[in-house]
This record gives C-alpha cells, sequence and structure tokens, in this order.
C-alpha cells in the first residue's frame, strides 16, 4: 500500500513539473475588426510589416499589428519562422542560437499550459527574436489586457490582422510538410542548430537560397532600416526615418500586394 502511494505521488510531482514548465498564452482570439484598425488593447501601431519568404521565389508580405515593444528593440527582427507551442516545449527543451520567429496560436492553451510561464518568455529562452500571433478561427489576436499592463516584454509582439492570412501562412507550411521539407512546423531546436549556415545567409541577402524554411522579417511601424542588413545584400525596401518617398512607397506596396496574392493563389 505504501508503495503503490509513493509510486503515485512521484507520478503525480512529475506531471505537476511538466506543468509548471510549459508556458501559456495570454492572448485570446477576436473577430472585432473595429479593433484591429483602432490598434486592439492600446497597441503602438496597426501598420508594421511582416515580410516571408520561402526557396526558390516565394513571398507573402502584410500589414500586422504591434501590440508590445521589447525592451531595447531596434524594431526589425528576422529569423526562421517556427509554429510555436506551449505543447511541444517546457523548460527543459534545448535552445538555439539560430534566429527564429515564433508564430503563436491564440486559439487555446495546451492542458498543460501554466499559469507562471507566458509563452512569450518561453520563446525567448529557446533564442526567438519575436513573436506574431494569429487564428486560423479568428480574424486578429488580443492580448490580455491583465498581462499587457504588467508584462515586461522581452521582445516585440506582433498579431496577424484577418484570418485569411493566417491560412495563407498556414496553408503554406502544410505545403512545406507535403513535399517533405522541414518548414518548421514545431520548435525542434536541433533542426535549427543543422540549418544555422543557411538562415544566417537568408537573413544576410534578405532571400533563402536553400529550401526548408521560411525567412520572416518584422518591420515595426516608422523605423529606419534596410531589409537586408547588409550593403552586399539583394536590395530591399528601405525605410527613412519612417517617411520613404511618397511614390516609391506606393508603388512597393503595390509590388508586395501583386507578390502576395500570386503566391497564395499558388498555394490555396
Amino acid at each position: 500500500m505504501f508503495r503503490h502511494s509513493l509510486i503515485w505521488s512521484l507520478q503525480l510531482l512529475l506531471t505537476l513539473r511538466h506543468w509548471l514548465v510549459a508556458g501559456y498564452v495570454p492572448a485570446s482570439p477576436s473577430n472585432v475588426t473595429e479593433s484591429i484598425a483602432a490598434g486592439a488593447n492600446g497597441s503602438l501601431s496597426n501598420t508594421s510589416l511582416f515580410l516571408l519568404e520561402w526557396y526558390p521565389s516565394g513571398s507573402y508580405f502584410q500589414n500586422v499589428t504591434h501590440v508590445l515593444a521589447g525592451e531595447g528593440s531596434d524594431g526589425i527582427s528576422k529569423g526562421a519562422c517556427v509554429e510555436f507551442s506551449e505543447a511541444d516545449v517546457n523548460s527543459d527543451t534545448p535552445p538555439t542560437s539560430t534566429p527564429w520567429i515564433a508564430l503563436v496560436s491564440c486559439d487555446a492553451n495546451a492542458t498543460n499550459a501554466s499559469p507562471e510561464v507566458d509563452i512569450f518568455t518561453l520563446a525567448k529562452n529557446k533564442g526567438a527574436t519575436a513573436a506574431v500571433l494569429y487564428s486560423p478561427f479568428s480574424q486578429t489576436c488580443l492580448i490580455n489586457p491583465e498581462f499587457a499592463e504588467a508584462f515586461d516584454p522581452p521582445f516585440d509582439i506582433f498579431s496577424i490582422q484577418s484570418r485569411s492570412s493566417s491560412l495563407i501562412i498556414q496553408n503554406q507550411f502544410d505545403q512545406g510538410q507535403s513535399s517533405n521539407q522541414s518548414l518548421y512546423s514545431t520548435y525542434n531546436s536541433q533542426q535549427l542548430n543543422e540549418s544555422s549556415g543557411d538562415v544566417q545567409a537568408a537573413i544576410r541577402s534578405g532571400v533563402p537560397t536553400t529550401p526548408g524554411f521560411m525567412l520572416g522579417i518584422l518591420q515595426v511601424a516608422n523605423t529606419s532600416f534596410t531589409l537586408d542588413g547588409t550593403s552586399g545584400g539583394n536590395a530591399k525596401p528601405t525605410a527613412t526615418n519612417g517617411s520613404p518617398d511618397p511614390i516609391i512607397a506606393q508603388s512597393l506596396l503595390v509590388l508586395y500586394a501583386i507578390m502576395g496574392c500570386a503566391s497564395a493563389s499558388l498555394i490555396l
């Protein structure tokens, strides 16, 4: 009897330990489109940009809502896009030095999610450079107000502004899986480490030259930057003090809208 009780207690402790180290998602899905236009929950901007590119010539470009600003952020985040879930990662999961961006669904929390550890801190601890909230069932994701007031973000946090955009991105992950490419539908530090050279090269040039991942580039509105980050890389749109030339800016938006539609039509 004592032996059985001891075994049961150990099993309970192991279960609780796992429960306590899996991060929860402090956000919820929403279809209130007015909140997107107004900047949900007092968001910093709803005109930030999210560019995704994949080998050999795939591309998708969209506006995203900048929900929370990370301390010391320069407004630019780059890395391989990874679908990140608290169901697959805990504090014992190894981190990676390869830059990556966490795509986090706000539709539900895992059954083992902890109220003590949030998904953003967990992602940062694994090496993520930023996080993007999305929902394939709703228009957008809203950060819990109480969390936003008390939270000190470890990096910039964004939210997709439409269900269609979320579905396009998710479908591209599914396309990668069906063609036996590892597009990081789950976090895997070993795979990220093994592809570090390819990801770093894509970040420098602005274009992936090998299959296996989607390169994500996030730009906070009114940020001065060059997307390629180097003088020798492929040219990318450049913003200067948040006020690029109106004609050039409009042309770029039209170009990327066309690219986005074309890419979407290929994968839908």
